[in-house]
């Protein structure tokens, strides 16, 4: 259905934009980050990877299940569709297949060469710029501004229900 929908934008002239994350416990700053690419484009596809541990076992795995994870996404009214990959290094095949003409990235992947990175396999991750440019797709970096992530949301969840376990033994 996916390669129709595809032929059609194709067809149409239809700017398409691409977003790829867990998209796991959601936050505001999914949110934003889906209406900031919507001011880019007319469709957009998100890529919910199954879990980050594929790709970077130090990092937990989402609360949630795939299916929960897809309906949250599709439940945006930005969100056009969903293509489900495992690893990192699927998203180069994605966009070759998808061809859109933007792709959203977090600020905290505008990195010069000087800056630290502490993502494994850097290029793969994002695609590299080489393949943004071979494609010609633009890169738009998202400015959270204010720290939200599924990292913080885990954090602040965390708190309350330790907070509510003290509350519940006084």
């Amino acid at each position: 259905m996916l390669t129709e929908t595809l032929e059609r934008i194709r067809e149409d002239n239809i700017c398409t934009g691409m977003v790829f994350g867990m998209f796991d416990v959601w936050h505001p700053g999914y949110i934003t980050l889906l209406d900031d690419l919507a001011s880019h484009c007319d469709f957009i596809i998100a890529g919910l990877q199954t879990t980050r541990q594929n790709d970077r076992p130090m990092k937990s795995g989402p609360a949630f299940g795939i299916v929960e994870r897809q309906m949250m996404l599709l439940a945006n009214e930005n969100v056009d569709d969903v293509i489900v990959y495992e690893r990192d290094g699927e998203i180069e095949q994605i966009l070759r297949w998808v061809q859109p003409e933007v792709r959203i990235l977090g600020s905290d992947y505008n990195l010069s060469p000087a800056d630290p990175v502490d993502l494994p396999d850097f290029e793969n991750i994002i695609g590299g710029e080489e393949l943004h440019e071979e494609l010609d797709i633009a890169i738009v970096f998202h400015d959270r501004g204010r720290i939200w992530s599924a990292t913080d949301a885990r954090k602040r969840i965390k708190v309350l229900t330790i907070q509510e376990d003290i509350d519940g033994q006084e």
